[in-house]
């Protein structure tokens, strides 16, 4: 009996334990998705964190054992360098590498060396530009890695902490001895070095605060998110909607769902503030604040805001398209490339386009034809005719001389003809035009050109006629003295991509074209899926001037009056200094273009000698007034400054006059 009891008792023991398990199960299940749920919330968070991680060398324990950042910011950026030819450095040379600037922080890498050590440092340069108006100084709180690589995969890594407040250079002075650098760390004579640097915090920088989240939002919030000692009054409800993240942390099974104050580690506030703005419907995101916010729309998992970053940086942003595409890079905007190929602003830097504008005087008593002045664009000169063919009257385009010595040469093209009258406006087109045999294009009668009874009706000014043509070259075709250089199939065994453009392609090396741009080393070197691929597309260029550019990649003589304009376009597009400067060189000292269109190209292309040598050659008001371009759109702000200060400087008494639609300059004596 007893056993029997006993027997009983250890069979509802085991079912009490197995009712245990069970349940023990179950919590274990439960919690197995709360974790599985937060994992994936938060993922996002220590993504760039991960990739940065992943890319970071084995380090020498005898030098560095305490290397790694903390991942204290996500706002951290990589300059990396290779500086050439150190092994012949003697005591005090030094080097600078190219300027980036980086959340609002322009900096580079500096090397020298001082004695028998190399001084191993980053110069910041003064940012005063981005600053708001307050009485409250700037500064940007950093921790700043400088890592450099040796010949054997080793890594030398040292760390500080550094507050920039101004333009000033910091670093280690004795980073290593030289014996060590040159026995160990050169290749081939050159040194790679790379600096790491996280911004920590940011105050008094980049786009006044619009709204406030301070304790005069208490009645209207349930939680106070603190970051970094600034503390946010926000509604739990409103950030859950916008943000998966918040949706997990407020309403999951966590512990910061019940209390009114939580912490976030690792952002800015200057960044969060800007972000809470832009969530709530506030124009907070410019070119100083886009690349934070973005930052922490992507972590945050914020699709509006992401959406808001995205539009911006495509229809807004001054920001050179390297820096856009870099910025999207960081935040693994797969098909950023394929919108921003289709936006506004990258079509009108990407497309071959000009204006030629001209006032035709008395028309109605007009014998013969009457043209307009040669322009030269694009290496061609084009220019408007209006003529009498009988009783019509004839309007036509034309451009002289092109370079061809193949037999078939073409240029593709896209034209729009506007009228510009006293009491309205007419326009043709756009239309597609393919000039193959002849310059010339003629818009003769209605409905391509009006006749004099509809041009009297509104369209003439005093008898004038006043006419725009915009062109777009889409694609040019035996316009040039031969090609240099072959980059066809012929090219396969020493390249790793093709690139493709407007169906002809062009066969080179990831890796060389990355060391040249910044665009290409973010095409293919970044975590685009293009990055990837054996065939790439380019998409808005010609591959005349692809030809071209590539020939002046790889050292061959590509530039000439005819190319040299098409070499810049693409220089600035890919953002490639090396071509821009050797563009610079052949308008200095060997182009014959007109003083007038070398100015023109170094106000378009930013080339800041040619700008000056211009200049020093304008010596009087006619001079002045010379440069003035015939197509009002083509004077822009830059080029209006300068002519504005050579004006005051030749003490010639200049007026600007501004009316619309047009601008022009009045200068007497």
């Amino acid at each position: 009996m007893a056993n029997k009891e006993n027997g009983m008792d250890i069979g509802d023991n085991v079912d009490a334990q197995q009712r245990e398990i069970k349940a023990m199960k179950r919590i274990f299940d439960e919690m197995s998705e709360q974790l599985q749920s937060m994992e994936e919330s938060i993922s996002k968070i220590s993504k760039s964190e991960t990739s940065a991680n992943s890319k970071q060398e084995p380090t020498e324990k005898s030098i560095n054992s305490k290397g790694k950042m903390p991942a204290e910011s996500q706002k951290c950026f990589v300059l990396k360098h290779v500086f050439t030819n150190i092994a012949g450095w003697n005591n005090g040379d030094y080097k600078y590498a190219e300027d980036e600037e980086h959340f609002n922080v322009k900096c580079c890498i500096v090397l020298a060396r001082h004695g028998n050590h190399l001084n191993f440092s980053i110069f910041f340069y003064d940012i005063e530009e981005w600053s708001v108006e307050t009485e409250e100084d700037w500064s940007v709180q950093t921790k700043i890695q400088f890592k450099l690589v040796s010949s054997n995969g080793n890594a030398v890594i040292k760390t500080m902490d550094y507050c920039v407040e101004g333009e000033g250079e910091t670093g280690f002075p004795e980073f290593m001895d030289w014996q060590t650098v040159e026995k160990k760390y050169l290749v081939d004579g050159n040194l790679t070095a790379e600096i790491q640097v996280q911004v920590i915090e940011t105050v008094g920088l980049g786009k006044e605060k619009i709204r406030t989240f301070d304790e005069s939002n208490r009645d209207v919030s349930d939680v106070v998110l603190t970051v970094r000692d600034t503390k946010f009054y926000v509604l739990k409800k409103f950030l859950a909607a916008q943000s998966s993240f918040f949706k997990t942390l407020f309403f999951g099974n966590f512990s910061e769902s019940l209390i009114s104050e939580v912490t976030l580690t690792g952002i800015d506030p200057y960044d969060f503030h800007h972000f809470l703005e832009c969530l709530y419907g506030e124009s907070a995101i410019d070119d100083t604040t886009v690349e934070g916010v973005f930052l922490l729309a992507d972590m945050y998992d914020a699709p509006t805001v992401i959406r808001r970053c995205q539009e911006f940086l495509l229809e807004k942003s001054e920001k050179a398209l390297y820096k856009k595409i870099q910025i999207a890079n960081r935040n693994l905007m797969q098909s950023w490339t394929n919108l921003a190929n289709e936006s506004s602003e990258y079509q009108k830097m990407s497309g071959k386009s000009f204006v030629l504008k001209h006032v035709f005087k008395n028309v109605a008593n007009l014998r013969g034809s009457a043209k307009s002045e040669k322009e030269d664009h694009f290496g061609m000169f084009w220019y408007m005719c209006l003529e009498w063919k009988g009783d019509d009257l004839e309007f036509f385009i034309d451009f002289s001389n092109p370079i061809s010595t193949e037999k078939k040469w073409s240029i593709e093209t896209e034209i729009e003809v506007k009228i510009i009258g006293k009491r309205r406006n007419d326009a043709r087109g756009p239309m597609s035009h393919c000039f193959k045999k002849s310059g010339r294009l003629s818009f003769q009668q209605w409905p391509y050109f009006p006749c004099l009874e509809e041009l009297e009706e509104g369209l003439l000014v005093d008898g004038n006629l006043t006419v725009e043509v915009h062109v777009t070259i889409k694609k040019s075709v035996g316009l040039r003295k031969g090609k240099i250089r072959k980059f066809d199939v012929s090219q396969k065994d020493v390249s790793d991509v093709v690139l493709d453009v407007k169906g002809i392609k062009f066969y080179s090396s990831k890796m060389y074209l990355a060391a040249q741009s910044s665009f290409f080393k973010d095409l293919f070197c970044g975590t685009f899926s293009d990055s990837m691929k054996s065939e790439v597309t380019l998409t808005g260029i010609d591959p005349h001037d692809f030809q071209n550019l590539l020939e002046l990649l790889y050292s061959e003589s590509a530039i000439n009056d005819s190319t040299v304009e098409g070499i810049l376009h693409l220089a600035l597009i890919y953002e490639i200094p090396t071509a821009t400067k050797r563009c610079e060189e052949f308008l200095l000292l060997k182009s014959k273009k007109k003083l007038k269109k070398k100015l023109m190209l170094a106000v378009r292309y930013k080339l800041k000698i040619l700008k000056r040598m211009c200049l020093d050659h304008i010596g009087n008001k006619e001079q002045i007034r010379s440069m003035i371009p015939s197509n009002i759109q083509d004077l822009d702000h830059e080029l209006m400054s300068v002519l504005l200060e050579k004006a005051i400087s030749t003490k010639a008494n200049a007026i600007c006059c501004f009316a619309e639609p047009k601008c022009r300059f009045l200068l007497n004596s």
